[in-house]
């Protein structure tokens, strides 16, 4: 389970990279955004870890499944309307 959340949070990032380096110079970016964004990320991800170490697989697998059913349902209903 944590091979699958590593491998998934790795894709993001690269994904999340390669839109970057794609966008810039050509459109404005306010980089102090980005700056509060990245900090609060790395923040979560110490969090992320120090709790996950402290539960038990199943609920880290029913906490993962819920939260890709909820991104799953935000999507779909983000192009349906």
């Amino acid at each position: 389970m944590k091979q699958a959340v590593g491998t998934s949070l790795a894709i993001v990032a690269v994904n999340a990279a390669t839109g970057f380096a794609g966008y810039l110079g050509a459109v404005k970016m306010d980089f102090a955004v980005m700056a509060v964004f990245a900090a609060v990320a790395i923040v979560g991800s110490f969090a992320g870890t120090r709790i996950a170490h402290r539960l038990p697989q199943h609920k880290l697998k029913q906490g993962f499944a819920v939260f890709l059913m909820a991104v799953a349902t935000y999507i779909v209903i983000k192009n349906i309307i």
